[in-house]
């Protein structure tokens, strides 16, 4: 579809829906609520500003019979499109000027350009669940004062025998022989391989049986 023609389109079907058809409609209504650029060019029928006045004055000046403007405004911007450089400031310049939508809506079969689609809200992206709070770290409950407790004798507090006799041993000194057997008692012989280990040995360092 020309530009003209989709622009008239779009104005046409604006007034339409604002009952205005039937009156006589302010230049600035045109360039304000039914035909404003940012919707024209959202219907790609134009690309900038100037290209836009460019076509608003090609409608006040009659072109295509869709409008019927003041003789005054009609006049002035059909002088300007004879110019090879023509003022645009002269469809503004006649805001307050009127006029009446005289052609019907484009002939059948003609594509019809939508009115500025309203643009359908945005749901809000659901914001994360908080992270879980760690669990708390217990604090060990203080322990309570408690007496000392008398170390729990051990074997090593009772009379020692003698590994060879197991005859008692005295234990108010320091023993090496016994002296019922004579047996050395800081070392005894391997049951298994007859190694000789310490008496305090629990395993034969030799061949690892217990002693």
């Amino acid at each position: 579809m020309p530009s003209l023609d989709a622009l008239s389109d779009l104005l046409i079907r604006a007034a339409q829906t604002a009952g205005a058809t039937a009156r006589p409609i302010a230049v600035q209504e045109i360039l304000d609520t039914h035909a404003p650029y940012r919707q024209v060019r959202a219907h790609a029928i134009v690309d900038t500003n100037d290209d836009y006045l460019l076509l608003v004055m090609r409608l006040l000046a009659g072109e295509g019979g869709y409008v019927d403007a003041e003789p005054a405004v009609r006049t002035a911007c059909a002088t300007e499109l004879a110019s090879p450089n023509p003022d645009l400031f002269v469809v503004r310049s006649h805001g307050h000027a009127t006029v009446r939508i005289t052609g019907a809506l484009p002939r059948a079969g003609a594509p019809a350009v939508p009115l500025a689609p309203v643009a359908a809200p945005v749901a809000p992206t659901p914001a994360a669940p908080p992270a879980p709070a760690p669990a708390p770290i217990p604090t060990p409950a203080p322990m309570a004062d408690t007496p000392e407790q008398s170390p729990i004798p051990s074997d090593a507090d009772d009379d020692p025998n003698c590994i060879g006799c197991a005859h008692p041993l005295p234990n108010d000194r320091d023993i090496r022989f016994c002296p019922w057997c004579g047996v050395d008692q800081t070392t005894k012989q391997c049951p298994g391989c007859g190694s000789e280990v310490k008496a305090t040995w629990r395993f034969c360092v030799t061949c690892g049986r217990p002693t």
